[in-house]
């Protein structure tokens, strides 16, 4: 990976030539040879810093282990692989002049309240299915909630409203990527090929940036991420063959997207955010999954369907 490439991902680590040589402008080659060490040393810490932030380019398709069960004492081992977020969600560095981050989110309990308006002929039965769904997920998902806020109220910010599953997170693009990347996800018929997926277990990630902000997450079994996956990254090259379409428009360089949806947080839902140096991580995750987590009465048997358009946050 040449400099160029590690600056184009680390904004905020850019190296850049012509500061070296006003900074260590000597006669001396003492001097000279300190200002070598420091660019050598700037740039490993530059390629440390993109391989702890992103997999490996041969990882493949993560599945929900990339972030595992919790297993241990500590508040919470487990730092999100695009961590430290300082380009907002799932981006791991800070966006440059002129860029932002947006995303695309599905906010199922709303769907599934919602699902009965459609008039298929069978608007009875879809009711009846939507309700008994509602009370067994809602009710699941509310209690949840109920238990997280009762070990440290003061240091949880839980919305339950506001539960939702992010399909796309598109890091530092400029307004007018934005733009194109909506037109594509506004042109997808999501009722023809309605996406599923059932919840596996509850687990911690430290987000970032700073280590105390740590979330709660309900994660997707393996098959339903890999699924989900497989769409994201057909959406994700519809938007890379509508830039190359208008490849003599400057605003549209290649590859248009910063980070491949593959490369960031395998499919979850967030259930809240807490203060992970006050807050019993590890015991409050260990009593969501023994009594949520099982088959019968908890998220793994009430799987979620995803069939009607998304809703952009901060195109």
């Amino acid at each position: 990976m040449t400099s160029s490439e590690i600056n184009s991902l680390l904004p905020h680590a850019k190296v850049s030539a012509a500061d070296d040589t006003s900074i260590y402008k000597s006669s001396s080659r003492r001097s000279l040879a300190l200002a070598y060490l420091g660019g050598c040393a700037t740039v490993i810490l530059a390629l440390l810093a993109l391989r702890r932030h992103s997999p490996p380019e041969d990882a493949g398709l993560p599945s929900s282990s990339s972030i595992p069960p919790l297993d241990s004492t500590k508040s919470c081992p487990n730092y999100s692989p695009v961590y430290p977020s300082e380009g907002g969600p799932d981006c791991p560095v800070k966006c440059s002049p002129g860029r932002r981050s947006a995303s695309s989110v599905f906010h199922y309990l709303r769907q599934i309240a919602n699902d009965d308006d459609d008039d298929d002929g069978d608007a009875a039965l879809a009711a009846a299915n939507t309700a008994a769904l509602l009370s067994s997920l809602g009710r699941v998902l509310s209690e949840a909630g109920g238990v997280i806020q009762s070990y440290d109220p003061n240091a949880t910010v839980y919305n339950e409203s506001e539960l939702h599953v992010s399909f796309g997170y598109y890091c530092c693009q400029t307004d007018n990527e934005l733009s194109l990347i909506k037109s594509v996800l506004d042109r997808i018929d999501w009722a023809s090929a309605p996406l599923d997926a059932t919840f596996a277990y509850v687990t911690c990630a430290v987000d970032g940036p700073r280590d105390d902000h740590v979330s709660l997450i309900l994660m997707f079994d393996q098959e339903s991420n890999e699924r989900w996956m497989e769409r994201v990254e057909r959406v994700e090259d519809m938007i890379e063959e509508e830039a190359a379409a208008r490849e003599d428009d400057d605003a549209f360089r290649q590859p248009i997207l910063q980070l491949r949806r593959p490369r960031q947080e395998p499919f979850h839902s967030t259930l809240a955010s807490i203060n992970g140096t006050t807050y019993p991580v590890a015991e409050v995750v260990k009593v969501l999954n023994e009594r949520f987590a099982s088959k019968g009465n908890g998220w793994t048997n009430l799987p979620i369907s995803i069939s009607r358009p998304y809703e952009g946050v901060d195109f």
